[in-house]
C-alpha cells in the first residue's frame, strides 16, 4: 500500500508532488530545501544556516512519518556550490551522530528558489498500525505510528484529496497495544497491530 505523507512541519509541496511517501515500511521523501514551514518563506543567510535549515526539515518530515535519522540508509544531497562541502558536512554530523546513512552528494547549477542545498532521504519505518473505525463519523482508514519510540502519530485518509494527513501526536511511555483506542480530533479511532 502506498501512503501519501503531509505535515505541515516541513516545507509544503510546490508542485505536483508529495511531501514523502511510504511504501512496504520504506519511507521515500522529496528533496526538502531551506524554507521556513510556518512562514513559508526562505532563511536567510549563509550555506550553515540554510543547511541547518534544510536537514531540520528533512528531520521533521522523518519524523511526523513514523521514522527517525537512525532509521535514514540513504541520502542524496544537491549544493550549489562544492567548496560548502565541508560546512555543510559539520551541520550534517549534527543531525546523523552514528551509524551513518549511504549518501551521495553532487553540485549542481541551480536549485529550486536559488537555495544553495536540497536534500533527501530514503528511511525504514518499521512498525505502522492500521484501521478502520472512527467513532463519531464513520469508517474510514487510520495510519497509527510510533514515532521515534516515544510518541504516536494518528494520519486519517482524507478521500477528497487521496492521501493520508498527519492529524494527532501523542507521547506515550511505551509502544501502543496491538489493539487500543486512541482520542484524536475528538472522535476515538481503534486501531490494531499490522
Amino acid at each position: 500500500m502506498k501512503t501519501i505523507i503531509s505535515t505541515p512541519k516541513a516545507p509544503a509541496a510546490i508542485g505536483p508532488y508529495s511531501q514523502a511517501v511510504l511504501v512496504n515500511g520504506m519511507l521515500f521523501t522529496s528533496g526538502v530545501i531551506p524554507i521556513d514551514p510556518e512562514t513559508n518563506t526562505l532563511v536567510e543567510g549563509d550555506v550553515t544556516v540554510q543547511a541547518r535549515q534544510a536537514i531540520g526539515n528533512l528531520k521533521n518530515l522523518i519524523e511526523a512519518s513514523g521514522s527517525s535519522m537512525d532509521k535514514v540508509v540513504k541520502t542524496t544531497v544537491f549544493i550549489k556550490d562544492m567548496n560548502d562541502f565541508g560546512k555543510i558536512n559539520d551541520i550534517y554530523k549534527d543531525f546523523f551522530t552514528s551509524d551513518f546513512p549511504a549518501r551521495s552528494c553532487v553540485e549542481v547549477a541551480r536549485l529550486p528558489k536559488d537555495v544553495l542545498i536540497e536534500i533527501e532521504a530514503i528511511a525504514t519505518v518499521e512498525k505502522a498500525y492500521e484501521t478502520g473505525q472512527c467513532s463519531e463519523k464513520g469508517t474510514r482508514s487510520v495510519m497509527v505510528f510510533p514515532v521515534a519510540d516515544m510518541c504516536v502519530s494518528v494520519c486519517c485518509y482524507d478521500p477528497v484529496e487521496d492521501e493520508y494527513r498527519l492529524t494527532y501526536n501523542h507521547g506515550s511511555e511505551s509502544d501502543p497495544e496491538p489493539e487500543h483506542d486512541i482520542r484524536a480530533d475528538d472522535h476515538i479511532y481503534s486501531y490494531k497491530q499490522m
